[in-house]
């Protein structure tokens, strides 16, 4: 999944990503119930989540924020 979450990076540049390790970060995920998990946030708010390795539901949800105003 890394590979084609890496390639949608390039197709919606204006988002920022980030990639945990939650393996060696056990305090800092808490609450993590199933990875991979996708959030979401604008403006300092989280306003989505997913979670699972479908590669279609990424980029459709990355389309959909896409329009959201910065």
């Amino acid at each position: 999944m890394l590979p084609h979450y890496m390639s949608l990076t390039k197709q919606f540049p204006r988002f920022q990503y980030a990639v945990a390790q939650v393996d060696y970060m056990k305090s800092e995920v808490k609450g993590l119930k199933y990875t991979p998990t996708y959030s979401f946030y604008h403006k300092g708010r989280k306003v989505d989540e997913f979670f699972g390795s479908d590669r279609q539901r990424l980029q459709d949800h990355l389309w959909l924020h896409s329009s959201m105003e910065p």
